[in-house]
């Protein structure tokens, strides 16, 4: 039951009888919030990935391994269940066990059309921009379901800061390492800044620089699942990161959201049917009804993840702008004995079109992603990447934030109150306490097309507005702060004439 290993040409015959250097070749961090036995099985699979352990060669028997990496048998036995029930290895009981012949990641898959067809958008989610006609017409208006208001940009102060960046680098060799994880200026300014705003304490393995939260979402998903594995996400919910999940083939569980959050209470049910592996949620200003999960519902989730083992993946995409009371730390900053991905962006910060963001893992994940988003882009903006830590370390984000903070809330009471005025007998919102959107429910069907129509007549563009079904009303989610008084004047009154059966 033992592999043999050559000290200087890798894996050799079994009839050398020498043992795998498996002290070595897993590295268990004790100090780690990941469970001893994810980190065994994680060195395991890449072993098997970089060719070190062959298809077909048996594995050390448990209390064989166990007393080489000095970890209890059972540890063991939870490491090879975990490999197993992925298809990496087979168990053949009281006998041996051996890396699979079919490994999943590497086994060759015939294409089929129907397999590349676009997924489905769930059944109560529709995207304005799929019932608007196509045109390159130019809007004064466009309304999202949340954006920072590009024309409040700090224009010159990017730039100036972004063509100093460009010049250090010319002087630079052209021979330094491409960073697929980002760039080092920006994951060392982070560690230093995650912890001052949001009470997380990281250090620079755990983090990967990504082209948006949506690279986050991607790379672990891709990185962290396999085919059957089962997820869990609320509903309403992020609907791209449903189909990411789905993409990876994963069985896509939901429970649903209220006005306190992700309901802990299915999610336990559904830990007591299922061996749930990931839960994805957005415990802040959680999209598109921008709820806060509650005090009692983080701790409850935290426990649920300690006792059932299942990774977290926090989507936390707009934690900055926050108006009323203080904003709830991020789970990843409380988390202990539980293994939480904590996904964030500037992109909500600065401008969509900075596409910037992170993610936060336990390095041997953050070591995967790395290898993965490497095969599609070998690195990302640099130069823009210096730029922002620049931005971060020198004090001007931050002002920038707190500016933009007063606005948006202005905004938002602003809207609040028109809505109120004009229509406010037709519909239900709670005011959110943070973020850039409100989460309006029609008591009646809200006829999106009849609004678009309406819209576009006078030059504004509804496409980025996403209609989602909860129970028997409708929900939109209107995003308030890249619109001016004006503007959302416009919008109230598009919204109300949509509403009257005059027009």
């Amino acid at each position: 039951m033992e592999s043999s290993f050559s000290k200087h040409s890798g894996p050799v015959h079994e009839n050398k009888k020498t043992m795998l250097p498996f002290k070595h070749l897993i590295p268990i961090d004790r100090d780690s919030d990941t469970a001893l036995y994810q980190q065994i099985a994680s060195g395991m699979i890449e072993a098997i990935q970089n060719g070190i352990l062959e298809t077909g060669s048996s594995l050390p028997g448990t209390r064989v391994l166990a007393k080489t990496l000095k970890v209890h048998r059972k540890t063991i036995i939870s490491a090879y269940d975990e490999l197993c029930a992925q298809s990496w290895v087979d168990i053949n009981p009281r006998k041996s066990v051996k890396v699979a012949d079919l490994l999943p990641e590497l086994a060759p898959k015939s294409w089929k059309e129907e397999q590349i067809k676009l997924l489905p958008r769930p059944d109560n989610f529709t995207l304005a921009a799929e019932l608007a006609e196509q045109s390159g017409n130019v809007h004064r208006i466009v309304v999202n379901d949340g954006y920072p208001d590009i024309r409040l940009f700090p224009h010159d102060l990017i730039t100036r800061e972004y063509r100093f960046s460009l010049k250090q680098k010319a002087r630079q060799s052209m021979e330094d390492p491409l960073l697929p994880w980002g760039a080092n200026s920006l994951r060392n300014t982070l560690v230093n800044y995650l912890s001052k705003t949001r009470g997380i304490s990281t250090q620079l393995d755990h983090i990967m620089v990504t082209n948006g939260a949506q690279m986050g979402i991607y790379l672990a998903a891709m990185t962290l699942l396999s085919e059957g594995d089962h997820v869990v996400v609320g509903v309403p919910g992020y609907h791209l990161a449903d189909e990411v999940f789905q993409h990876v083939g994963a069985n896509l569980h939901q429970v649903n959201v209220d006005q306190d959050g992700f309901d802990v209470d299915a999610l336990e049910t559904l830990c007591q049917n299922y061996p749930i592996r990931v839960v994805y949620c957005i415990p802040h200003h959680h999209y598109p009804t921008t709820v806060t999960l509650s005090p009692e519902r983080r701790n409850k989730l935290l426990e649920l993840a300690k006792d059932h083992c299942f990774t977290i993946m926090e989507d936390d995409y707009d934690y900055d702008f926050q108006y009323d009371d203080s904003a709830y730390l991020p789970l990843y900053s409380l988390a202990k004995e539980v293994d939480i991905i904590y996904v964030g962006s500037f992109s909500k910060v600065i401008s969509p079109y900075l596409r910037i963001g992170f993610m936060i893992a336990n390095p041997t994940l953050i070591r995967k992603a790395y290898r993965l988003r490497r095969l599609i882009n070998i690195m990302g903006d640099e130069i823009m990447e210096n730029t922002l830590a620049t931005l971060i370390n020198s004090g001007d984000l931050s002002r920038h934030i707190k500016k933009t903070t007063k606005i948006y809330r202005e905004r938002r009471d602003y809207l609040v109150r028109q809505l109120q005025l004009k229509i406010g007998k037709q519909v239900y919102f709670n005011i959110p306490d943070g973020g850039m959107a409100l989460w309006v429910q029609f008591e009646q069907k809200f006829p999106l097309q009849k609004a678009i129509r309406l819209a576009r007549n006078k030059g504004i563009n509804l496409s980025g507005l996403p209609l989602t079904y909860q129970s028997s009303l409708q929900g939109l989610r209107i995003g308030f702060a890249s619109l001016n008084m004006q503007e959302i004047d416009e919008l109230v009154s598009i919204i109300e004439c949509s509403l009257s059966k005059d027009v």
